[in-house]
């Protein structure tokens, strides 16, 4: 029953996608190969979520959910890997849509899809579920993945994450307090079976997100924001040094976007981020780095979205960084670049189905902001790639399963063909990296998963290595230092 399902699925959803790939007479070969790939893995997706969805409702096992999850998956031709892993996230959209519609008030929505390609529980529903449902469904959601055919590691980070996440976002919502957020959420993980430092980095990370966005909401003052957000990372288990590092990042970027959108002048949104940063005692080259950053970004979406020209965006993008302490020249070329990478964000939420858009929406940018011949397709590609990674993973796509659509990017931005693939495994060796080492994995495990990304690209053996080295050696390294960890550790 379940392959009938998503053969009519897959063969419905191939037949409109091919025919859109094949009908366009003079579409260059790659462009067309590339609507093909893709016409099969939105058709194994759908078919896959389709399964899962009714397996769930029909009471099944999460074994049974993922094992047919992975049957719907398998039969539209996408490879034996790429099926687990969209059957593993078939199998959790499934599981959670359920536990929010069991727990729904009449009258309330259940929820929306949440960036991290999960189904998102609403705050209103999330009243009403207990923790101990979070964690039984989080391991149904790991027994599931196993099942569809992910190793065990991978099934558990991947219902630890959303555990985390919800936990997090529950007992906000219920006003805890952060002290007792953060120990909360590290006792949830815990009892998961998840290795203890995993566990401390998902829960910091996840406490500080959710009492940031909780305190940016409620308005509270950017020194108050920082420091309830420290204090619900250490208390979930991290260093004095990391706990402050995290929440420097974390409240302001929340209090960056705040000031952002209630229209204060782009020196100030940079001064409240770096007020936010400072607060909590996070090192000052780190409080201007991380305030200006986030100053920027907030100001350049803000600007896309009122469709400011490009030179009043990359003038308040400038005031952001300088008044969040970076130098005049500095705050000028974190402007440019900011454009680049957002300009290539907005035409990847566009047109999802082309990256050839984004690489000529970075390429423009670039010609925009007046950013030198030197470093135009440089910056235009790695802007162009990595936004086609953000958008395509939030959809629950996989790094190998976006790697032609980086490319086609990265090559539409003008980068010389012979370093397309280069620049590609680039990017995917350092997203997969840097997910890794936020979650606290082992460092060898970093170096595998970012070798597997940068492999994925199709370049020798020997240079997947020396990128995923790179990669993973960064990550790694960055992780450690905000750990408060010495060097030569």
């Amino acid at each position: 029953q379940a392959s009938k399902v998503a053969n009519a699925t897959a063969q419905a959803t191939l037949a409109a996608r091919l025919a859109g790939a094949n009908s366009t007479n003079n579409m260059a070969s790659e462009a067309a190969a590339l609507k093909r790939s893709k016409a099969y893995h939105v058709a194994a997706r759908l078919s896959a979520q389709e399964v899962a969805k009714q397996a769930v409702q029909d009471g099944k096992s999460p074994s049974d959910v993922g094992k047919l999850a992975k049957v719907a998956a398998e039969v539209t031709g996408v490879r034996k890997d790429e099926a687990a892993d969209i059957a593993n996230h078939a199998a959790a959209l499934a599981l959670e849509h359920f536990l929010a519609q069991d727990h729904a008030q009449p009258g309330a929505t259940g929820g929306s899809e949440a960036k991290s390609g999960f189904f998102k529980v609403t705050a209103n529903v999330l009243r009403h579920i207990g923790r101990e449902k979070i964690a039984d469904t989080a391991r149904a959601m790991k027994r599931a993945a196993i099942a569809a055919g992910c190793e065990e590691n991978e099934a558990m980070r991947t219902a630890a994450q959303w555990a985390a996440t919800t936990t997090a976002t529950k007992l906000a919502v219920m006003d805890a307090e952060p002290d007792k957020l953060g120990g909360l959420l590290n006792q949830v993980l815990h009892d998961l079976g998840l290795p203890a430092e995993e566990v401390v980095a998902l829960a910091s990370k996840a406490a500080a997100q959710a009492v940031a966005r909780r305190g940016s909401e409620e308005g509270l003052k950017p020194s108050q924001e920082a420091q309830a957000t420290r204090k619900a990372a250490k208390a979930a288990g991290a260093s004095q040094e990391w706990a402050a590092d995290l929440a420097a990042l974390v409240a302001s970027h929340y209090m960056a976007g705040v000031a952002a959108d209630e229209g204060l002048p782009p020196k100030e949104v940079g001064a409240t981020a770096r007020r936010t940063a400072i607060a909590v005692d996070a090192p000052d080259l780190q409080t201007r780095e991380y305030a200006s950053k986030e100053a920027a970004l907030a100001v350049a979406r803000k600007g896309f979205r009122r469709h400011d020209t490009i030179g009043r965006i990359l003038k308040d993008a400038a005031a952001a960084a300088y008044g969040a302490g970076y130098t005049n020249t500095a705050a000028g070329a974190l402007a440019r670049q900011t454009i680049v990478e957002v300009a290539s964000e907005e035409a990847s939420e566009e047109e999802v189905e082309t990256p050839y858009e984004v690489g000529k929406a970075a390429v423009t940018a670039t010609q925009e902001v007046g950013a030198a011949d030197a470093e135009a397709a440089s910056l235009a590609g790695l802007a162009a790639g990595t936004a086609v990674v953000r958008v395509g993973k939030n959809r629950g796509e996989t790094l190998s399963e976006l790697a032609p659509d980086v490319k086609a990017a990265i090559r539409t931005a003008g980068v010389p063909e012979n370093d397309v693939n280069q620049l590609a495994a680039r990017v995917l060796a350092l997203d997969a990296a840097r997910q890794m080492a936020s979650q606290g994995v082992p460092p060898e495990e970093i170096g595998q998963a970012a070798l597997i990304a940068a492999s994925a690209t199709g370049i020798s053996a020997a240079e997947a290595s020396e990128h995923a080295s790179a990669a993973a050696g960064a990550a790694a390294a960055a992780r450690a230092c905000n750990r408060g960890k010495v060097p030569t550790t």
